[in-house]
């Protein structure tokens, strides 16, 4: 703020403009203020010019003025004062105090700044400053403000912590983890700033001062409430270096928390029980899962014996061995719980393994003492009738699953699931975990969905396969709307941008390396999912072998066995390549690309690829000949047209467009398309002979396409396809026209709306037309 603006008043009109001048010449136009106050230059203090005896005089008149509360005799005054010698900090201090009576704060801060000018500031007035900005709606000046104040009181944790809080609300989750990481080194055990500092790092992610000051954290704190955060931190991570991180601060700290611990109580030779039973049940715990999913199961077998014979807690020891058994180390599990106390957990977890090992009759043996102690365990009952129809009693496993009290049907299952988030009690991993989460985002536990799988294996060993069908399909579409609606899919994902931006790159955080979903390994889920895709394909149930292919390659997708999870894709979109149905390819393959990239917003086999790299983690020749043969099933021609879609995948166009060629005895729609794609692609390559007659014939083909797709109705689909064929190629013009016909059309609804309107903003936000750009945006693409 200039000085003109805070004398602008009628009590300050200056008589005389030379002398106005001459103030504005001397010390308010000089830039070093604001130089001081961005951090360029460190800030001095001035000597202090002498007051006359007159102006001396005036000051005692002005503050007896504002004692009495006569404001614009006080402002009259200190306006003659600051004319004739306008290096008197005290005058300025006492204005800033008067405009913050008044209520004209931004007047105050500003007075207050030409004060610290002349004599410097302390930390306590750039907290006061700080206060002021927040009273006008200013936190980005109050930011500012507090930097300065902790510049020179670096002790001082509530401005600190205050500082941080607003950073956190404006979205600067760096300052503001920086902030928290010097009072969580100052207070390791204050829980409001390891809350909050959870927060942040969920925004802002993993640093390694970000680990380090955790750790040191963990060494002086060590409960499972600390452990529990650092886990969540080591979220960012893929799966693989998440384990590792846990394994090595388990190992460099645990012990040496305990025996700090122990120093603290006065004990100055703990036990090595002691020591094992000072480390917390979930320290532990996550230390023996990251070994098994490291595939260490030798040291986590040594982990967990060492803790039951240290004499820890039977319900932690069942935890560690039921992570076992979920990650499929059976033998490993049933040493473990060979001298455990046999309760009915134990029992039940001896007789999963037994199953799994194909000990049928120790199997059967331990199901049933289980339904002698607790007759309606579902794990158990699920489970023995599983083994009788392996066993050959389909009659009496069929009649044992029907007895389930889950039963009921889906409405009952989803009713119970509401009523448990209403009350803020979500099971995971067979624990209770009081969140607060809304009511609708309802998380699933692995003994649900074990048993779920349990009972389609019963219903398709008895050859109920419509039954079975129907349970798979329930599965996979509750578990797509948990990670749709959920935070455990996208943990990072900005709920307040517009439906095409928020699928830029970036804004989807997919976990690598992750081998079990909700319970089941992924290559069970797999071959689940191809068992009754394909089957319900053979039998001509072309649309419901779809989705059960399409849902389980998402949540395969969703948890980082990208290989797997195109491949399901691939051959669901095989299944629909005879009815030309590009809505149903597109929505099957859409996601993968869209959400594992971002960057991907076109059909499914008009692969606009612009890094190499992720095509080599999709289309090496493993996948492709694993594609291949998953799609001989159809015949000769959907192996053929997926020979060509993988090869115009990794840019060898020209190959992709002789496997095309030969299947224009059965000309499609997508046929057209995909050759027309192929067509143009190869004629933009170095060294391409007859370029103009290639142009020519891929055009040819695409207009085809385009023809025949407008006389079967679809409208928005043709125009689209063939705009972004334009928009790849640059030529933006023809891009737009053919957009703006799709947006027109009267089928223009749906999600491939919000692309089209993103891409037309976005070629018009290129050629300078903004208004335009902002338009499209607001009236395709905002919710």
């Amino acid at each position: 703020m200039k000085i003109e603006d805070l004398l602008d008043d009628r009590y300050y009109r200056a008589e005389d403009e030379q002398e106005l001048a001459r103030t504005r010449d001397r010390f308010i136009e000089d830039e070093e203020i604001l130089r001081r106050l961005e951090g360029e230059e460190k800030q001095t203090k001035k000597k202090k010019k002498k007051t006359t005896r007159e102006e001396e005089e005036k000051i005692g008149e002005a503050n007896s003025a504002y004692i009495q509360r006569d404001y614009p005799t006080a402002k009259r005054l200190f306006r003659e004062i600051i004319l004739s010698n306008p290096e008197i900090p005290e005058v300025y201090t006492t204005l800033s105090l008067l405009h913050e009576e008044e209520g004209d704060t931004e007047r105050a801060i500003g007075f207050g700044l030409c004060e610290i000018r002349l004599v410097g500031g302390t930390a306590e007035k750039w907290r006061r400053f700080a206060e002021l900005a927040l009273k006008i709606s200013q936190p980005e000046k109050a930011i500012q403000f507090f930097s300065r104040g902790i510049k020179l009181d670096p002790s001082d944790n509530e401005m600190i912590f205050t500082r941080a809080m607003l950073c956190a609300e404006r979205r600067k989750y760096e300052l503001g983890v920086k902030g928290l990481l010097v009072l969580l080194k100052r207070e390791p055990r204050n829980e409001a700033f390891l809350k909050e500092f959870q927060r942040m790092v969920e925004n802002f992610g993993v640093t390694q001062d970000t680990l380090r000051v955790l750790e040191s954290i963990m060494e002086a704190n060590p409960s499972e409430v600390t452990f529990r955060y650092l886990e969540t931190c080591l979220d960012g991570y893929g799966q693989r270096k998440r384990d590792e991180k846990i394994v090595e601060v388990y190992q460099a700290y645990s012990e040496r928390a305990a025996m700090n611990f122990f120093l603290a109580q006065g004990s100055l030779s703990p036990s090595r029980k002691e020591l094992l039973l000072a480390v917390p049940s979930a320290a532990v715990l996550g230390y023996v899962c990251s070994l098994v999913r490291m595939k260490k199961t030798e040291r986590a077998t040594e982990v967990v014996l060492e803790q039951r014979d240290a004499g820890r807690e039977a319900g932690s020891i069942e935890e560690m061995v039921q992570c076992m058994v979920t990650y499929g180390w059976f033998e490993d599990a049933l040493y473990v719980l060979g001298e455990l106390e046999s309760t009915p957990r134990a029992v039940l977890l001896r007789a999963q393994c037994h199953h799994k090992l194909r000990f049928l009759g120790k199997a059967i043996e331990g199901y049933r003492r289980v339904l002698q102690a607790d007759p309606g365990n579902e794990k158990a009952t699920v489970g023995l009738g599983l083994v009788l129809v392996e066993t050959g009693y389909t009659d009496v496993g069929v009649e044992l699953v029907s007895q389930w009290p889950v039963q009921s049907g889906p409405a009952v299952r989803k009713e119970a699931r509401r009523q448990r988030a209403a009350e803020g009690e979500f099971p995971i991993f067979g624990e209770i975990v009081k969140r607060k989460r809304s009511a609708r985002r309802v998380l699933y536990d692995e003994s649900e969905i074990r048993l779920l799988h349990g009972k389609v294996l019963v219903y398709e060993s008895s050859g109920m396969h419509a039954e079975a069908v129907d349970e798979m399909l329930y599965i996979a579409s509750e578990l797509m709307k948990v990670f749709f609606e959920s935070e455990v899919a996208y943990p990072q994902r900005n709920r307040e941008l517009t439906v095409g931006a928020s699928r830029k790159r970036g804004e989807y955080e997919i976990r690598d390396n992750v081998s079990t979903l909700y319970g089941l390994r992924t290559d069970e889920w797999f071959h689940l999912g191809l068992l009754y895709g394909r089957g319900l394909i053979r039998g001509g149930s072309v649309r419901p072998g779809v989705e059960v292919l399409k849902h389980t390659g998402r949540s395969i997708l969703f948890h980082g066995d990208r290989e797997k999870a195109l491949l399901l894709l691939m051959v669901s979109m095989a299944a629909y390549k005879e009815a030309a149905d590009m809505w149903g390819l597109r929505n099957v393959c859409g996601q993968i690309y869209r959400n594992s990239f971002g960057w991907f917003r076109n059909s499914v086999f008009v692969f606009f690829m612009r890094k190499r790299q992720h095509m080599r983690l999709l289309f090496d020749n493993k996948i492709k000949r694993r594609v291949i043969k998953e799609c001989t099933y159809r015949g000769g021609w959907a192996e053929i047209f997926m020979r060509g879609s993988l090869h115009t995948a990794t840019w060898k166009y020209f190959k992709g467009i002789q496997a095309y060629r030969m299947l224009l005895s059965r000309p499609t729609p997508l046929l057209h398309l995909s050759l027309g794609v192929g067509l143009v692609l190869y004629s933009v390559q170095d060294k391409v002979k007859r370029r103009n007659s290639i142009v020519a014939e891929g055009f040819l083909f695409l207009f085809e396409y385009h023809r025949k797709r407008i006389e079967e109705g679809h409208v928005f689909e043709a125009n689209y396809n063939i705009g972004r064929m334009f928009q790849q190629l640059g030529m933006v013009e023809c891009a737009i026209e053919y957009y703006r016909k799709a947006l027109g059309s009267i089928e223009s609804t749906g999600d491939y709306v919000f692309e089209c309107g993103y891409n037309l903003s976005r070629i018009f936000d290129s050629l300078g037309c903004f208004e335009y750009a902002r338009e499209t945006m607001e009236r395709f693409c905002v919710i």
